[in-house]
């Protein structure tokens, strides 16, 4: 005879249920869910990025600004490398959690230099042309140049490295982790819209810059997130974000969301309209750069040839089956 089974230890129906709703609230069919991801990254990075600040106070205060008050590339250069190293361990922690590769973050290594290269032609090429047709609608001028010489060299390797570092760190935090999980939550193009509408309110804060500059970022991250998805990487953006703001600061000596960095290779100044020639903000303060982050869009899609690795974020958890 088969004894009858003692309810004392019996689980109450409504427990596994209950355990099961609460685990769905952070779990989902591909791990955790896109909200808590980048609440959890945003947390890790800004905690890392002021530990990193607070001990480095020292140092930056030294290299905080140039004699007449503008940016030094040694500044520049160690608080972003600060703000890269707290995003790269953010994301690191990140794909510990959700076991992922650091490829579903766009940080593939396939064809990483040549898609940089590519990236950064794009962002010279884009500049100068928008320059180019300033100059012929006699809104912009060159003065002469600046800086001569052994100078010049030294100036030009300490912004490219400074802004080197301003590119990894800002499409880092931008549009590394964050874009990868946000587009596994609402989709690719819904989540980079809203990660450069983010982009651009952070240009708020710039002192120099106007709404069309504020929109200038926002079309910039748009056209940046259009290279992530047509390469698989964040190769292709670093580039064109460096150089671009290499360009604009350093090789032409222009205001960059109205600021001015010191040492920089030619003198220049804008004249005439101010809507069409940046004015004080610098030429991403013009209404023709807008048109003009199109057409590098549309370069990058010809020169960014497709690669076989997957979007950023959309490969599946391992773990994704198990819930």
């Amino acid at each position: 005879m088969l004894a009858k089974v003692s309810d004392a230890h019996a689980v109450p129906a409504g427990t596994v249920h209950s355990r099961r709703s609460v685990r769905d609230i952070f779990i989902g069919a591909n791990g955790l869910r896109a909200g808590w991801g980048c609440a959890l990254f945003v947390l890790i990075a800004l905690g890392l990025t002021f530990a990193f600040q607070s001990v480095a106070a020292g140092w930056l205060a030294r290299l905080d600004s140039a004699p007449d008050g503008s940016r030094t590339a040694g500044h520049v250069a160690l608080d972003r490398s600060l703000q890269w190293l707290a995003a790269l361990i953010a994301t690191w922690c990140m794909s510990r959690i959700e076991r992922r590769q650091l490829s579903a973050y766009g940080f593939g290594r396939k064809r990483f230099v040549g898609l940089y290269l590519r990236g950064a032609v794009v962002g010279f090429v884009g500049l100068s042309l928008l320059l180019l047709v300033l100059l012929l609608l006699g809104v912009w001028r060159i003065d002469g140049m600046r800086l001569h010489g052994h100078a010049a060299w030294v100036y030009a390797f300490a912004w490219g490295g400074a802004f080197i570092l301003a590119g990894f760190s800002e499409e880092t935090q931008m549009r590394g982790y964050l874009l990868a999980a946000l587009s596994r939550g609402i989709r690719f193009w819904p989540a980079a819209v809203a990660l450069s509408l983010l982009f651009g309110a952070l240009h708020l804060g710039n002192g120099g810059e106007n709404l069309i500059g504020i929109l200038t970022a926002v079309v910039a991250g748009i056209v940046f997130s259009y290279t992530i998805r047509k390469t698989g990487s964040l190769a292709f953006a670093f580039g064109m974000h460096a150089a671009w703001d290499w360009g604009e600061s350093f090789f032409y000596g222009t205001p960059d969301s109205g600021q001015h960095i010191y040492g920089y290779l030619l003198t220049s100044h804008a004249s005439g309209n101010p809507f069409i020639s940046g004015g004080s903000a610098g030429p991403e303060g013009s209404v023709l750069v807008l048109p003009v982050f199109v057409l590098m869009g549309l370069l990058a899609g010809l020169v960014a040839k497709d690669v076989k690795d997957p979007v950023p974020g959309s490969q599946p958890n391992p773990r994704g089956n198990e819930n």
